[in-house]
């Protein structure tokens, strides 16, 4: 009978558990808020509770609750309360909604927050403007070009707009518009452009963004030529100015050892219709590179060097 009755005493004894072990749980854990937006960032929060076991938490995220990424898991220690966490997400697209969640996970398993969602900001338009050459020459071709940047820069439509000298009358379109490139790049090719001229680019869609005013220098086209005379050591320099410049000065420049271009005759322009021309006979010291500079006050063009001409 004692030995029945010892027997069905450690029948019923406690287990560990009964005894106060408790059972290893999941972490608990909730999806908080989503702060300090940019356009490419948002700070993520959590609040996880370890139930005492080593605890890693991070987060899912993505365009849809399919998610798809994730950051890297942080620990959220093995305490026995709750706490408050947070992990930056980083690399993301602008003025795009993210659907996230928060995950803890411990030796007893893997517990999932709630969906949530965050929108990044827009990045503001901006647009930038560069030509080449700069200057140009009087009736020579040039490109300008640049970039709209920020959300939405990409297929966007862009017009090149100028304001002539004296610079009076405000900007009017130039070209027809053109569509930015996937990088939000655009190029306007100009056939020629007469006199110097404010350049700016400006948004087809409203509202309209602007790009800082480009000044364009038009220099005068200067072509010079050179033929031998009868007399020893001496060249006849002469060529033409275009648009006429009557009573310019001209120099005429030498390429020295150097590297440098300087000045060791010169005489002026004459004619003033459509064009004006210049000529001297000069002494050459040896054979090089030569150019002329017509020399005017800066107004519709601006002074201009020719294309260096090598005489032997």
């Amino acid at each position: 009978m004692l030995l029945a009755l010892a027997l069905a005493g450690a029948a019923l004894a406690p287990t560990s558990q009964a005894a106060g072990v408790p059972t290893p749980k999941p972490p608990s854990v909730s999806t908080g808020y989503a702060g300090q937006l940019t356009a490419t960032s948002a700070v993520a929060r959590t609040r996880v509770n370890p139930h005492g076991l080593a605890t890693e938490y991070r987060f899912e995220y993505g365009p849809s609750s399919a998610y798809g990424l994730q950051t890297q898991p942080a620990s959220a220690g093995a305490g026995s309360g709750e706490g408050l966490f947070a992990q930056t997400i980083a690399g993301l697209q602008s003025d795009t909604t993210y659907h996230y969640r928060a995950v803890a996970t411990n030796s007893a398993g893997t517990s999932y927050g709630q969906d949530a969602t965050f929108k990044t900001h827009r990045i503001p338009l901006t647009l930038t403007l560069t030509s080449t050459p700069n200057p140009s020459v009087f009736g020579a071709p040039l490109s300008v070009s640049g970039t709209l940047a920020g959300t939405g820069g990409a297929g966007s439509e862009v017009v090149l707009q100028g304001n002539p000298f004296p610079y009076t009358k405000g900007f009017h379109a130039l070209t027809a518009p053109v569509q930015t490139s996937a990088g939000g790049e655009f190029s306007f090719p100009l056939s020629a452009l007469l006199q110097s001229t404010e350049l700016r680019a400006a948004t087809v869609a409203k509202p309209t963004v602007f790009s800082a005013v480009l000044a364009e220098q038009v220099t005068v086209r200067v072509i010079l030529h050179a033929r031998r005379t009868h007399r020893p050591g001496r060249v006849r320099l002469y060529g033409t100015v275009t648009p006429a410049e009557p009573g310019a000065a001209v120099a005429f420049e030498r390429l020295t050892r150097s590297g440098a271009y300087v000045p060791f005759s010169g005489t002026r322009t004459h004619g003033a219709s459509g064009l004006s021309r210049f000529a001297r006979t000069v002494r050459l010291g040896r054979p090089g590179l030569y150019r002329a500079l017509v020399e005017i006050a800066p107004g519709a063009q601006s002074s201009g060097r020719s294309r260096p001409l090598k005489i032997r």
